[in-house]
């Protein structure tokens, strides 16, 4: 009978080696066999949780242009972006037999002043929603402040040159203070410490750290980075929080929103921005597809 190579033998030299092989064969098969990361599905009983952090401080009342060709305040500019998004989640969460509670949403301000004219850190719902902290899609449904009709650059090449949308309002734009970013971060962990807490099974959490300036709170950059960390330290069983940083800058160039490694060298020559570039995440190789791609057009994403 022929030797089986596929079975150390006892005299043979080599079969520690061989042991070895096996065991990381069997390893990488049960490596292959765990689900993986950032793969939970969103229900409503596992949903996931949105965090939008928001710099509201004084530099956020400068006007800029946007990819489009509108010119209005920072603030402003950030305040339809983010009523905008949790318009999308409305719809996104709207089925026929009704509203999907597939997340639960917060958002932080900083740099409001308060009485005493100290820039603050605060949870930012109005109105119905005023005094609560997590958001479901539900309430968030019923908490809009008002509906506006706002005026947008058409993007087709056809028609007017202008078109009108109406929009749901939940964040007004504000421009106070200074901006106590580290702080809010720091919020921002005690908040998602208990979130996960409750909801071990879910999608990992997703935040968004969206300025235009320096961190207030601080002495050195490396700073912001450190509390980052402590933030993408968070998890649920299904994988770390996923931070990620959009930077408004004076020329609209740079924007830190799903940093890429290949991406770094754009922000080398600014410590402040290499500092928000190594704070945010990378995104789970599982979720790159997700991403709209650099050819296409604004109409296809």
């Amino acid at each position: 009978m022929s030797d089986n190579n596929n079975f150390p033998s006892n005299g043979n030299q080599n079969s520690l080696q061989n042991i070895n092989s096996a065991k990381n064969l069997l390893n990488l098969r049960n490596t292959a066999l765990k689900p993986l990361s950032y793969a939970q599905r969103v229900t409503s009983s596992n949903p996931c949780a949105f965090v939008l952090l928001v710099d509201q401080s004084g530099s956020m009342a400068e006007e800029m242009e946007d990819n489009k060709g509108k010119t209005l305040a920072k603030s402003e500019h950030l305040a339809l972006i983010v009523n905008k998004f949790l318009d999308e989640i409305l719809t996104t969460c709207q089925k026929t037999e009704g509203v999907k509670n597939y997340f639960e949403i917060v958002i932080i301000g900083y740099g409001q002043l308060n009485e005493d004219d100290e820039s603050i850190v605060t949870v930012c719902w109005e109105g119905g929603l005023l005094n609560k902290t997590w958001v479901t899609v539900e309430e968030l449904k019923q908490g809009a402040l008002r509906t506006e009709i706002i005026t947008m650059p058409n993007p087709s090449r056809f028609g007017k040159k202008e078109i009108e949308e109406p929009v749901n309002i939940w964040l007004e734009a504000k421009a106070q203070g200074l901006t106590p970013m580290k702080e809010s971060i720091h919020l921002c962990c005690e908040l998602l410490d208990d979130w996960v807490r409750n909801h071990p099974n879910s999608f990992p959490p997703i935040v968004f750290n969206i300025t235009d300036g320096l961190a207030s709170d601080i002495e050195e950059v490396g700073e912001i980075v450190d509390a980052s960390a402590k933030l993408r330290s968070i998890s649920t069983n299904d994988g770390n929080v996923l931070f990620f940083n959009c930077l408004i800058s004076d020329n609209g160039e740079n924007l830190l929103d799903f940093p890429l490694l290949s991406d770094k060298q754009l922000f080398e020559n600014d410590e402040y921005e290499m500092a928000l570039f190594e704070s945010s995440s990378t995104i789970p190789h599982n979720l790159k597809k997700l991403l709209p791609t650099a050819n296409q057009s604004d109409e296809e994403t």
